[in-house]
């Protein structure tokens, strides 16, 4: 396994174990609304985690530098799309509760920051 994949592999247990605990708390403070909003929002950041991943690994080390930055630069940008699209579908289609879904949200994409930081 390389670095990069355990890096990621990290981040993407760190967002299932914080989704996890949103959807208890959420569960308990909000009720059934609540758990699911932050059912949704844990796993909008999953999806994008794992796209992520999917898009970094299925580089190859023969690509330039210009060409793997322009694959980051479009990875990223798609991120970005994907989420604001099915927080859009959450929130106006399913009327989902604003707060979990956006606050679980968040906290699993500060969960890369949880991840690296602590990271030699």
């Amino acid at each position: 396994m390389t670095l990069i994949s355990r890096e990621l592999l990290a981040v993407l247990l760190a967002k299932v174990a914080i989704t996890i605990i949103a959807i208890f708390i959420s569960g308990w403070v909000v009720g059934a609304n609540g758990a699911l909003a932050a059912a949704v929002g844990g796993l909008i950041s999953i999806a994008n985690v794992l796209y992520y991943t999917f898009r970094v690994l299925r580089t190859t080390t023969q690509d330039t530098d210009t060409v793997y930055i322009r694959g980051l630069m479009r990875t990223q940008l798609s991120k970005y799309a994907f989420s604001t699209v099915f927080l859009f579908i959450a929130l106006g289609l399913f009327k989902l509760a604003v707060v979990p879904l956006i606050g679980t949200f968040v906290v699993t994409q500060i969960a890369y920051f949880f991840v690296l930081a602590t990271r030699d």
